[in-house]
């Protein structure tokens, strides 16, 4: 699906005594089948511009449009039913959405919310579940409530999955995890996304590592307004310029840094992995001082 958003702007609670800006003339564009981060400090207005993708929230000025559907100041909500299904949205801690009496029944919810007949929308409940690393049919008739954090958040990420949507809204998706269960959450949306070469993500997050290593662009988002787009390498070359906006760079990338700036040892400061920049420093002593 491609998605592209023209003077996109945005005002909360417009016309009264509270109203807050959030969005200034954001323009950008997403191809079909990107890996596409969104970063900024808190506050700038990142979890307000997904928000639109999936048509939660309407312009107050400009446009989006994804796919077929144009979203512009006064769109009804009507019209954006079908978006919502091929827009799909994990939040922070998304095992907050859980609501049914059963895991399969939760699961299932959205599909036989979009037209699905029941005995479909259980089978694409059984595939997602199975998807997300819970292959226990007898989770299945389990109250969602009783089981394991960990379980419970994947559980809710398979609802999102059963829709079979085209694009993921990933807003801080990992947010509670240890790092283990954070490498492990993302690779199963980037599982998710390599299985067909039209699905996309778009992963809102506030950890560096995971915007270089699971985005091939990114955006950066200041006081609502976009101020630099690039590849993980051009957004993360220059770590002046991402302090000015409250940012850093990767650990590894910083790690890099610091000692070439200490040593004079020409590193590639773009190695965004603990592994890559292992293997950087490894070159470097052999006297290799090519690239990663």
């Amino acid at each position: 699906m491609h998605i592209k958003a023209q003077d996109l702007g945005f005002t909360y609670m417009k016309n009264t005594p509270f109203e807050k800006r959030a969005l200034r003339g954001v323009n950008l564009e997403l191809k079909e089948g990107s890996r596409v981060a969104i970063v900024g400090h808190t506050g700038s207005g990142k979890s307000t511009l997904v928000q639109h993708i999936n048509g939660l929230l309407v312009p107050s000025e400009g446009s989006l449009t994804a796919g077929e559907v144009e979203i512009r100041p006064g769109t009804k909500q009507k019209t954006l039913a079908k978006l919502r299904q091929q827009v799909g949205m994990v939040f922070q801690f998304p095992e907050h959405q859980l609501f049914d009496e059963t895991v399969e029944k939760d699961v299932a919810f959205g599909p036989l919310n979009f037209g699905y007949s029941r005995e479909e929308a259980f089978r694409l409940a059984c595939e997602a579940l199975g998807k997300v690393g819970l292959h226990d049919k007898e989770l299945y008739q389990k109250s969602p409530f009783d089981l394991s954090g960990g379980q419970m958040r994947r559980v809710a990420i398979a609802g999102v999955l059963a829709s079979n949507p085209d694009v993921l809204i990933l807003d801080e998706p990992t947010a509670g995890l240890d790092p283990q269960g954070r490498i492990n959450m993302m690779e199963l949306f980037s599982d998710w996304q390599k299985e067909k070469q039209e699905r996309s993500y778009v992963l809102v997050t506030h950890h560096m590592e995971d915007a270089a290593t699971y985005a091939d662009y990114i955006f950066v988002m200041h006081k609502g307004s976009l101020v630099f787009e690039g590849s993980p390498e051009e957004v993360f070359s220059d770590e002046a310029r991402l302090k000015q906006w409250g940012l850093g760079v990767p650990k590894s990338s910083s790690l890099l840094m610091n000692l070439s700036k200490r040593t004079g040892a020409p590193l590639t400061v773009t190695a965004f992995t603990p592994e890559d920049a292992a293997l950087e420093i490894a070159r470097f002593l052999k006297g290799d001082e090519g690239s990663v």
